[in-house]
């Protein structure tokens, strides 16, 4: 028979089946035929638990990991971050004031990338803040940081670089992508962002879904197939598209209604019901009825801006109230994680 639908804001989803049958795998081996799957918290022990093919960089993960202490080596990397001659010596830390936090940066992703237990084939590496005041910045910054990866045996195709979707990210997009570097655009909460990373040349967009149903205003579920679908148009068999990263889940709906997204990034507790439950009817609801479905008949997709070189007040104008205020703070988190790394990092370098 088929599936019964879960009326979640009309996306129609099917439930988890509650009924095992021998030999079955369970919802969590299912998915992953579908998406791949990625722990959304930094954690060692998540990674060795789930796996991941995608590790994150950030300012955000590197302070989280020395407050709590969970990754042990941190504090060694500090060091060596700080010890690092190409940033006192070979570069100008006034052209280059992030240099050690780069350094950190590309330290961290190494040491994922070589973990036993992630079994990781790609890091997404922070630009960090100061990078984005001009395009020449923000590559400048990624040619140090990729220098540094390929000196530690990191091959280019495995490191993307991380960049919000504000203004001055996208513009940053832009040159990377001719200067030959690949990201990973985030906070991105309207089709319109989606759309510019898309003609900036963006190898991976990530849309919070959560966060956009928290304001009460967007639907994220619609948002996150909206821009799957401008993003896979005109690709045959999705060769080259951009990947898109759906994050902030907060349910099984979530993660059912998405279902063949490239990326899921999904909360442990999730991880742990789906690796709990049969599969059953999981897969046959998707992925006609996941990420890849056909619109719901309340689903429009609203007009794209035209034209990379918007300015940043036509920027603001293409996307609603709600986005404005979602990437308005969290570019602001972003910033104060940056400064706070770059003042913890200036302190341990003056007791060196």
């Amino acid at each position: 028979p088929a599936p019964a639908s879960v009326g979640r804001l009309g996306h129609g989803m099917a439930p988890f089946n509650t009924a095992a049958s021998p030999g079955m795998k369970n919802a969590l081996q299912q998915l992953r035929g579908l998406s791949a799957i990625v722990p959304d918290e930094f954690s060692l022990e998540q990674y060795e638990e789930f796996g991941s093919s995608l590790a994150f960089v950030s300012s955000r993960t590197i302070l989280e990991a020395l407050e709590s202490e969970s990754w042990p080596r941190m504090g060694d990397l500090v060091e060596e971050a700080q010890g690092n001659e190409e940033c006192a010596v070979d570069w100008d830390l006034e052209e280059a004031p992030n240099c050690f936090e780069e350094s950190l940066f590309v330290l961290v992703g190494r040491d994922l990338l070589a973990h036993p237990g992630g079994a990781f084939g790609t890091v997404s590496t922070e630009l960090p803040a100061t990078a984005l005041t001009s395009p020449a910045a923000a590559v400048a910054s990624a040619g140090r940081m990729m220098a540094m990866y390929r000196d530690l045996g990191v091959a280019a195709d495995r490191v993307l670089f991380r960049v919000p979707a504000n203004y001055w990210g996208l513009r940053a997009v832009a040159a990377l992508s001719k200067a030959g570097f690949a990201s990973h655009v985030t906070h991105v909460y309207s089709l319109a962002q989606a759309a510019l990373a898309k003609e900036a040349g963006a190898f991976a967009v990530q849309v919070y879904v959560g966060r956009i149903e928290r304001t009460g205003a967007g639907d994220g579920i619609a948002l996150a197939r909206q821009i799957y679908r401008v993003l896979k148009d005109g690709h045959h068999d999705n060769k080259k598209a951009p990947l898109v990263v759906a994050a902030s889940l907060s349910s099984l709906e979530d993660v059912s209604a998405l279902a063949g997204a490239d990326y899921l990034l999904v909360p442990p507790r999730l991880l742990r019901e789906l690796r709990d439950s049969p599969g059953g009817e999981f897969v046959a609801a998707t992925p006609e009825r996941g990420i890849r479905g056909p619109p719901s008949d309340n689903e429009e997709d609203p007009p794209i801006p035209s034209g990379f070189l918007l300015s940043f007040e036509e920027l603001e104008a293409a996307m609603p109230d709600f986005a404005k205020q979602l990437l308005a703070s969290g570019v602001e988190r972003y910033l104060q994680q940056a400064t706070a790394l770059h003042e913890l990092l200036t302190r341990a370098k003056e007791y060196m």
